[in-house]
């Protein structure tokens, strides 16, 4: 294994870590999570630098971000169906229920005791540990239903300005006019189009709507034998399954989350609702900013890409240049260019999705 995995490896784990061993810091249901160190402190000091957790050299805890909760819940599911495939794990682990979802216990002595209530317990030898907490089953994770509050007849419009979120202030959005009876799939390809994006990676979207915190994504690809990636107290929807109406204008901000890997997140308001809807599908009207090229290595990678172009005297500015031309990657962003673009390749975009969903052979 090379340093950079081995590197990578050891901030998942620790996110993964923080995440289960967290508890909170002070009352109230927002409270922040602090959990023992346990870590190098080359590890501590890049999960400070990505803003996943807050943490001083010297100190006994450290204090967990939310979007570092948000990842080591993640890292600790995909370490927990891991660990229950191992053989003496998994087929000789058990469960019972608990709040929030279910304990699996372990084995220690290789004997499953006869009653679970005494699982866990110091001097019972063979009860088992619990190691891992699964998110809630689909069965009891909280439940949406998009079309409860779906008019019978839908006639708005939606002008939504998406911001992508970069570092050292560059200004990169857009704004985007929709028939409020689009799906969220098509609210994704709407952006892809619109910030110069390849359609590549998975995505999601996450929002309140109606007292409820949603998850939206390509659910239908997901392996139904895996727990989901995502919080048990979030209900789950198919991104084609719910419409703009469906939520919007009760609620008025979303975010879009594009690519795990370089984390493009897009901050999504609704600026304006449209009784007539002018348009016919979803139109580029405003924006400012060229987006970043694909896997530049997320906002940070592209605050370096941009330094290295604008350096001709950098090592790496040759080479880097290069890239951006292989890539396509313009300077400047052409507003008239782009909205064609969007015109022009939407429903090319919507029929390939749908062959990907089988809703067209």
């Amino acid at each position: 294994m090379n340093e950079k995995m081995r590197e990578l490896y050891m901030e998942a784990l620790a996110l993964a870590y923080f995440s289960l061993a967290g508890t909170p810091s002070g009352k109230g249901r927002n409270a922040p999570l602090t959990s023992p160190v346990e870590f190098d402190s080359k590890t501590l000091e890049s999960l400070c630098d990505q803003g996943l957790i807050r943490y001083t050299a010297g100190n006994k805890n450290v204090t967990i971000c939310e979007d570092g909760v948000g990842l080591g819940e993640v890292f600790a599911t995909g370490i927990g169906i891991l660990v229950a495939g191992m053989p003496g794990f998994g087929q000789d682990a058990w469960s019972e229920e608990a709040p929030g979802g279910e304990i699996l216990h372990f084995p220690v002595g290789g004997n499953k005791p006869a009653s679970s209530n005494s699982a866990g317990k110091k001097g019972v030898v063979g009860t088992g540990v619990p190691l891992y907490m699964v998110p809630n089953t689909p069965a009891s994770r909280p439940q949406f239903d998009p079309t409860q509050y779906r008019p019978l007849t839908e006639k708005r419009g939606f002008l939504f300005r998406v911001t992508l979120e970069l570092e050292d202030g560059y200004e990169c959005w857009r704004e985007v006019l929709m028939p409020a009876n689009c799906s969220f799939l098509d609210l994704h390809l709407a952006i892809q189009i619109a910030f110069d994006w390849d359609d590549a990676h998975l995505f999601d979207f996450k929002m309140n709507a109606r007292g409820q915190k949603i998850h939206i994504d390509e659910a239908s690809f997901l392996d139904p034998s895996l727990p989901p990636a995502v919080g048990p107290k979030e209900a789950i929807v198919e991104a084609d399954d719910i419409f703009l109406s469906d939520v919007f204008p009760k609620s008025r901000t979303a975010t879009y989350t594009y690519d795990y890997g370089d984390d493009w997140t897009h901050r999504i308001k609704l600026v304006k609702t449209y009784p007539t809807c002018p348009v016919e599908g979803p139109t580029l009207v405003a924006g400012v900013g060229q987006a970043p090229p694909e896997d530049v290595g997320g906002a940070w990678g592209f605050e370096d890409f941009l330094k290295v172009l604008a350096d001709k005297k950098h090592p790496e500015h040759k080479d880097m240049s290069e890239w951006a031309k292989d890539m396509g990657w313009k300077k400047n962003f052409d507003l008239e260019e782009t909205k064609e673009l969007l015109e022009e390749d939407f429903y090319a975009g919507r029929d390939e999705w749908n062959y990907r969903l089988g809703l067209e052979q």
